[in-house]
């Protein structure tokens, strides 16, 4: 059945293997987000708009992919067959930018430690969880919370945290809130709702 947003949940037990190695679970990292940004308005193409989020952020030198061309392209190599259907997954998303040369490898952060871990050394993180009302937070306030109905599966992306004073920065693509922070201690209950958080390496020398 589709989703809201467009994000699917597609487990694969040989994620195991590629799990993000934790190293520092305190500090503060922002990621430059990048002049762009894409609103998905009803399109339920949020993976292609996560992941076009990704690439503008440093250290990924602002490469520039059309959100609905990831999203497309996903579809064509994503769990499912054919594409008579409305969302795709995190993974197929991060299959086309490993093809097309602009990541060497993708790993996944199965605690909210390794979350942090992989923000503050390594790059942004794009996050496939349940999107839920407590998100959808005005503009003009920034603040969500992991709390309230579930609206739809989503993909979305941190492009920072500080531990000290417990938040997430994040990149959003629709309702106009295109940035928010989460608290930390949201994100395991999101994880343990069929959420993931897939980290990315950019290949050295992409363009």
């Amino acid at each position: 059945m589709p989703r809201r947003f467009g994000r699917y949940f597609a487990p694969d037990a040989r994620d195991r293997r590629y799990g993000v190695r934790v190293r520092r679970t305190t500090g503060r990292k922002l990621w430059n987000e990048g002049p762009r940004w894409f609103d998905q308005d009803v399109a339920p193409c949020c993976v292609g708009a996560a992941w076009y989020h990704w690439l503008a952020c440093a250290p990924f030198m602002g490469q520039y992919l059309k959100p609905l061309g990831i999203y497309h392209a996903a579809q064509r190599c994503d769990e499912w067959e054919g594409e008579d259907y409305e969302g795709t997954s995190v993974r197929a998303g991060a299959k086309v930018l490993a093809e097309l040369g602009f990541i060497e490898r993708y790993e996944w952060a199965t605690s909210v430690d390794a979350v942090i871990s992989a923000v503050l050394a390594d790059g942004p993180v794009v996050m496939g969880t349940d999107w839920l009302a407590g998100m959808d937070a005005p503009a003009s306030v920034h603040q969500w919370r992991a709390t309230g109905r579930n609206l739809g599966g989503h993909a979305w992306l941190i492009t920072g945290v500080d531990t000290r004073l417990g938040w997430f920065r994040c990149r959003n693509s629709h309702l106009g809130n295109a940035r928010g922070y989460l608290p930390i201690d949201d994100v395991p209950e999101l994880l343990a709702r069929q959420g993931e958080a897939c980290l990315a390496i950019e290949r050295k020398g992409a363009l």
